[in-house]
């Protein structure tokens, strides 16, 4: 009986300290797979253009979202609807530093910080790029050819079928 008992004090020690540590990354901000999966995110890059990140376990997908200012005139689609103009998928992985593979990016290699890394780099994504910030609500990326700083919001998958034109 007494196994037992000091079997389950440990179990609840174990559970508690996980849980503080748990919720302690989401309160620093500390960047997880999770926090980047749980969530799908958008860059509303002008009035009428948006991009859209989707990220599973292995891959990110940037959706380049557009509508045309004319549509109204031509009645192409409907008006105020965004249509898919350009679509990229790569593996990713995070990183706590520039991989020595990214040299030539001319980035501080001593730079310690949460990184985004790509294999390649594609038409709307970079190769790299670091994760300045990230809470519920926001994600906040740094391109390391340009360092632009760019906001992504949340956003839900109903909110985004309203804005999506489905053909």
């Amino acid at each position: 009986m007494k196994d037992f008992k000091i079997f389950i004090f440990l179990m609840a020690v174990c559970t508690l300290c996980f849980c503080s540590l748990n919720l302690d990354a989401q309160e620093t901000g500390k960047t997880t797979i999770r926090s980047l999966t749980h969530r799908d995110w958008i860059w509303q890059c002008s009035d009428n253009m948006f991009i859209y990140m989707h990220f599973d376990k292995k891959t990110v997908t940037a959706t380049m979202y557009s509508r045309s200012s004319w549509s109204w005139r031509f009645n192409t689609h409907i008006p105020n609807k965004y249509n898919s103009i350009h679509s990229e998928s790569h593996p990713y992985h995070l990183s706590d530093s520039i991989p020595t593979v990214f040299e030539y990016d001319k980035v501080n290699n001593t730079k310690r910080g949460h990184y985004l890394v790509l294999p390649t780099r594609g038409i709307i994504m970079s190769s790299v790029l670091e994760i300045v910030k990230i809470d519920q609500d926001s994600l906040v990326l740094r391109d390391n050819y340009s360092k632009n700083e760019t906001f992504y919001r949340a956003i839900k998958k109903k909110e985004l079928k309203k804005m999506v034109d489905r053909k």
